[in-house]
């Protein structure tokens, strides 16, 4: 998990603060993009700055911060909101408050309907000065998910996550055409580089390049490389 003294976390929330944005969706063109580490890290960062924080979980696509925070599903629905506040807790040494992915084996109408979520958030917007949500990525298509894109409607501004190496060009136009088409405001991405190489791994890659020319003098440079752990550091 990312912890919120980084620096790009610190950079992240002070730039979601100015823009004045009080909800935020997290989410992502693809699966696997990081999502919850990014929603987690911008709540905690958010909460130890002295604001009232609601972390909600709608990524039923692939839940996790039900078993990040140590929280177990509780059934609740947007259009109930004596379900919501039953089922909201709070963790942690400065007692952020979440929200977790609801459990039901379907999911009611309430969740697909975008103005049913910006009425149940702008209830919740009362009592918390900032929300983030975990959404399920934009791509996914599954009939329990709650569609990503009623999410983003009903929140307004958007954050989007993306896998470095892993999600295309077509996949990220394609869910900020449809981000776009719902009326909400996207407020940047957030590169997730996890699965990038090191730079050592990069030049060893490119002196591969030379093998068939000068196989000793190519050995001879990995083992220079291998020996400066520094440059295989990930960030």
């Amino acid at each position: 998990m990312i912890p919120t003294n980084y620096s790009e976390v610190d950079a992240l929330y002070r730039q979601v603060v100015a823009d004045g944005a009080k909800r935020v969706v997290v989410t992502s063109p693809g699966s696997d993009d990081g999502t919850t580490t990014l929603a987690y890290a911008l709540a905690r960062r958010a909460s130890r700055s002295g604001r009232s924080v609601l972390l909600v979980d709608l990524n039923i696509h692939r839940p996790s911060l039900d078993a990040l925070v140590g929280l177990d599903k509780v059934a609740w629905s947007p259009d109930d909101p004596d379900s919501v506040d039953a089922a909201i807790s709070r963790f942690g040494a400065d007692g952020m408050a979440a929200l977790p992915v609801p459990a039901m084996e379907t999911v009611s109408s309430a969740f697909r309907d975008p103005d049913v979520l910006s009425v149940c958030l702008d209830r919740l917007g009362d009592r918390y000065d900032f929300i983030v949500i975990d959404a399920t990525p934009i791509g996914a298509r599954n009939a329990r998910n709650v569609p990503p894109l009623a999410v983003c409607r009903a929140a307004g501004t958007v954050l989007l996550s993306v896998m470095a190496r892993r999600t295309s060009e077509a996949d990220g136009v394609a869910a900020i055409t449809a981000i776009q088409g719902e009326g909400a405001r996207i407020l940047g991405a957030v590169i997730n580089d996890r699965d990038n190489p090191s730079l050592g791994e990069e030049l060893e890659r490119e002196a591969a390049r030379l093998s068939r020319f000068s196989p000793a003098l190519v050995g001879w440079m990995q083992r220079v490389l291998r020996k400066a752990r520094l440059i295989y550091q990930l960030p």
